[in-house]
């Protein structure tokens, strides 16, 4: 029994008796209830389902929504389903597009603080704007010879 004792069991913190397996150098150490973290969790409403399509209620309370990509996801819930070039909120059926704030080849890094969601037609909108920006900072031939 004192061999048992030994070997399987060991005190762990205020625990006494901790069951616990050694296996290649690692022990492994039975758990308790009380060593599980309590999640809180909020209700779905009752006619809500994963599939019903309104992939904003979903992105809102997190849930693991197979269809929807973890980015598109996390700036849905940081925008509170609000798009940052109309200010209108997302439906369901809407196209959801990420976009860098400051573009890329401008220098943007892909990070969440330079990314926003926007709907699929504000984000054709936005890049023209942006292009038209670059294309008037960019000097023509005629403002070369004056800057010389």
């Amino acid at each position: 029994m004192k061999w048992i004792k030994d070997r399987y069991f060991r005190k762990d913190g205020t625990r006494n008796w901790a069951f616990f397996v050694p296996d290649k150098g690692k022990t492994y150490t039975l758990k308790q209830h009380s060593d599980t973290k309590i999640e809180r969790h909020v209700k779905v409403k009752g006619t809500k389902h994963i599939f019903d399509g309104d992939t904003v209620y979903w992105a809102s309370l997190c849930q693991k929504d197979p269809t929807m990509n973890i980015r598109v996801r996390k700036l849905l819930k940081l925008q509170k389903g609000i798009c940052n070039w109309c200010n209108h909120h997302f439906r369901c059926d809407d196209v959801m597009e990420v976009d860098h704030v400051k573009p890329r080849k401008e220098g943007g890094k892909d990070v969440y603080a330079n990314l926003q969601l926007l709907h699929g037609h504000c984000h054709e909108t936005k890049t023209h704007f942006d292009t038209r920006k670059a294309e008037a900072a960019i000097l023509k031939r005629s403002d070369w010879e004056m800057v010389r």
